[in-house]
Parts: C-alpha cells; sequence; structure tokens
C-alpha cells in the first residue's frame, strides 16, 4: 500500500456523469481500457476524480505541487496545464463519439496514491 499525497488534478468528479467512465463495457473492459487503444493518453483515477495531473500525482512530466495563489494557478503551472487540456479534449471528444456526454471539467486537489 503506497504513501497519500495531494495533487492538482483537472478533470471531473467520479461521482457526477464521469461515472459513466468505470462502468464495463463487459467483464473485464472499461471505457478507459477502450480509451487506450486509439493512442490516447488515459486519464488517471482517484477514488473521487478522473483527469489528468497538473501537479503532483503519478505522471512523470508534470511538475511537484508547491504552493501558489489559486488565482495564479494556470501562470504557475501553464505547460502542465496546458497538457492536461489538450489531453482532455482529445479524451471528451472521444467519449462524446460514444455518446458518453461528461460535465465541464475543473481543477481540483486531490487526494492521491503514490508510491
Amino acid at each position: 500500500m503506497g504513501q497519500d499525497a495531494f495533487a492538482l488534478m483537472y478533470g471531473v468528479r467520479m461521482d457526477d456523469a464521469a461515472l459513466k467512465l468505470a462502468e464495463d463495457l463487459d467483464e473485464s473492459f472499461s471505457i478507459l481500457d477502450e480509451y487506450e487503444t486509439t493512442g490516447g493518453v488515459v486519464p488517471s483515477r482517484t477514488e473521487e476524480f478522473v483527469g489528468f495531473f497538473i501537479a503532483g500525482g503519478e505522471e512523470e512530466d508534470v511538475p511537484e505541487l508547491r504552493s501558489f495563489c489559486v488565482d495564479d494557478v494556470r501562470k504557475v503551472y501553464a505547460k502542465s496545464y496546458k497538457t492536461a487540456v489538450e489531453r482532455w479534449t482529445h479524451f471528451i471528444v472521444w467519449a462524446d463519439k460514444l455518446g458518453i456526454q461528461l460535465p465541464m471539467p475543473g481543477l481540483y486537489l486531490v487526494k492521491t496514491e503514490v508510491a
């Protein structure tokens, strides 16, 4: 069992329409698994959220989480924020083609398990 850490994520709550992402298409193949076959970067999941990390978390190309003013998040984490938005946009276009309607994404401070 790993250690918990805080991270900043761009995505949606799992208790919103995002729950559809966790539903199985069959016994062993989830929608996120199917998305992986497209070559797209698969969103990360925590217990409550699905999306892409902007700071902290487990993705290699994401900076460490540090102190920042909430109003400056897009400036402090400009590169990883832009990457997360681009990845989410690609993912949501694909999901929309399957008829999966997700709510508007937001920025969330999440607890995630790290090594």
